[in-house]
């Protein structure tokens, strides 16, 4: 916020004797009063070095005394300006004008009554005077030509008088000599003062310009950010829903009495699937990344079991390879930690992903360890195997996106080439960093975190396995994908549980009402009303049935959403059916499942 000085006009321009000024931002008070004290001392300086010059010649009682009434006529001016100011009238340009007239006629006597006396400094002092005062006119007014000539009136006047009163030829001629330098000296001042100006705008406007063209990039790059998250979004969904019939008829496939090629056959179904869906995910979590939108939620972790559990997803895999696939855990290392269990699965599952795809022979070791840097504690989890390695060539591009270090046509493993490029920018999120470390034989990857130790958290027990003996439960399904309806419809009823099925969320809300259900598998994009809606509605009606929410918008933000909507679970398509037992299993026990991410 800029401030001004009482003797400062609207337009931004002050009278002769006052200077402009512009005060430092609100807040730096120091700066402002010393502002203030420097000008207030300038213009009593200018005062008092007109007033010495006139004490030479007029001698020091007309000095002093024309020295005190500028003085009381400043502070009088002052409150004037101020009150015009502060008045509400728009504009008072015309007030100030006379008021700036009149207190450069009380300046104009000073080289009027220089030139009066007739004495050996009175020529000198009479052309300083008119100089100094048309120049600081000038200078104040140096925008306002025709304002500028108004309040120069006073001085144009004592010049015409001192010309026509000049006794003697050389002194006239001086004095002539004088103005006519004085005079071009103001003028070339002027000219130079409105081209600077005009640069001046001209820089403004190519300044306002490029600011307004930068919003409107900036403006355009936000909008298509958001229109790629809404895109990516929208394919999530769409993907995710007829992937999830795929997968969930796979799944009951394989739980029915096929014959051997037949099962190996859905099996070979069920596995490109969920490679598909890993695919899709990591597709979604860059754009995540490049959006600036994928977030961490740090909680406390058990550390040994969160690892073991990737590792055995992977065992199978490096076993039909003739691999080892090994787990270590040096004596220091955290048997608990405040980290986001999610992203540090999915950094390691794709280090333990790549390990076993590049290695033919040998073994692939995880080991965890803790390590002292300075002034903290780092978590340090190595995935090391004995394949081909990574060359100086392709080191250079290892963790760019869609990169591969074997990118021709010939090329032995697939992928799109994005797991190491999103696992360490997820370690970067996570205050951390994901590195290639030297090796002799193999490749050697490290995860690198900022280590937070705490308490082991409690573990909820998992459920027994189904028997046959289980009670039947009645369930309904809110569900508007005919496929996805029969797939889910098959599953419960293949279990013994009754299974009534609703196509959105009006009819969904309008089965709970009529009562009898023991669990409601809600969706959430429907026509309609959606599951969100309608889970809303649920609670709010008071109706305390175990709802579990199966969606296809698979973004931690759609969990959140979901769960604070009133449901008590949520799982993402494509469901995998025993992950969505144990959810049926707890809740049958009473116990709450704050999320379920997707297998």
């Amino acid at each position: 916020m800029s401030s001004r000085t009482s003797s400062s006009s609207p337009q931004g321009h002050t009278p002769p004797n006052h200077v402009v000024l512009v005060a430092p931002a609100e807040g730096d008070g120091r700066a402002s009063v010393s502002t203030i004290v420097i000008a207030q001392g300038l213009r009593y300086w200018l005062l008092a070095a007109w007033a010495l010059s006139l004490g030479v010649c007029c001698g020091p009682s007309v000095a002093l005394g024309w020295f005190a009434g500028c003085c009381v006529l400043g502070l009088v001016r002052g409150r004037v300006e101020r009150a015009l100011t502060r008045s509400a009238r728009v504009s008072v340009g015309a007030e100030l004008t006379v008021i700036a007239t009149l207190t450069s006629a009380a300046w104009a006597l000073a080289p009027l009554w220089a030139w009066r006396t007739h004495g050996p400094w009175s020529l000198a002092a009479t052309i300083t005077f008119l100089f100094a005062g048309v120049l600081l006119v000038a200078t104040q007014f140096r925008h306002l030509p025709r304002r500028a000539l108004i309040v120069a009136t006073p001085y144009l006047a004592v010049l015409a008088y001192v010309l026509a009163t000049a006794r003697s030829e050389p002194g006239r001629w001086a004095l002539l000599a004088a103005v006519g330098v004085a005079g071009s000296a103001i003028l070339t001042k002027a000219f130079f003062g409105r081209v600077h100006k005009a640069q001046i705008d001209a820089f403004q406007a190519e300044q306002a310009r490029l600011i307004a063209a930068l919003e409107i990039a900036r403006d355009e790059a936000t909008a298509a950010s958001d229109a790629k998250s809404a895109f990516m979004a929208v394919i999530s969904h769409e993907l995710r829903t007829p992937m999830n019939g795929v997968l969930g008829a796979a799944q009951l496939l394989r739980n029915g009495a096929l014959d051997e090629p037949a099962q190996e056959l859905v099996a070979v179904i069920d596995e490109q699937g969920r490679t598909l869906a890993c695919l899709l995910d990591d597709i979604l979590d860059f754009a995540r990344i490049e959006a600036g939108k994928l977030e961490v939620s740090l909680v406390d972790v058990e550390l040994a079991p969160l690892v073991r559990r990737i590792a055995a997803l992977w065992t199978p895999r490096a076993q039909e390879k003739g691999l080892a696939l090994d787990v270590t855990f040096a004596p220091q290392a955290p048997e608990a930690l405040l980290c986001d269990p999610i992203r540090l699965s999915q950094m390691l599952h794709n280090l333990l992903s790549n390990a076993v795809k590049f290695t033919d022979a040998g073994a692939v070791n995880v080991h965890v360890e803790a390590a002292q840097s300075p002034g903290s504690e780092r978590l340090r989890i190595t995935v090391a195997d004995t394949g081909p390695g990574v060359t100086a060539a392709g080191q250079a591009r290892l963790f760019q996106a869609f990169s591969q270090v074997d990118s021709s046509s010939t090329r032995r493993h697939g992928g799109a080439g994005l797991g190491l490029a999103i696992s360490r920018r997820v370690a970067g999120l996570l205050g951390g960093d994901l590195h290639l470390e030297p090796s002799q034989a193999g490749a050697r990857f490290v995860i690198d975190l900022p280590l937070v130790r705490c308490a082991a958290p409690q573990i909820l027990s998992e459920p027994e396995a189904p028997d046959a003996d289980s009670p039947a439960r009645r369930v309904l399904v809110v569900e508007d994908h005919p496929a996805n309806q029969r797939i889910l419809a098959a599953w419960l009823e293949g279990l013994g549980h009754l299974c009534v099925v609703a196509e959105n969320g009006a009819e969904g809300l309008a089965a709970v009402r009529q009562g009898g259900f023991d669990l409601v598998l809600m969706d959430v994009n429907m026509p309609v009303m959606d599951g969100l809606e309608a889970v809303r509605a649920i609670r709010l009606e008071g109706f305390c049935v175990p709802i579990v929410m199966l969606s296809a918008s698979a973004g931690e933000t759609d969990r959140a959403t979901g769960l604070q909507a009133g449901a008590d679970g949520y799982m993402a398509k494509p469901v995998q059916f025993a992950a969505l037992h144990a959810v049926m299993s707890r809740l049958g026990s009473h116990v709450r499942v704050p999320e379920v991410g997707a297998a």
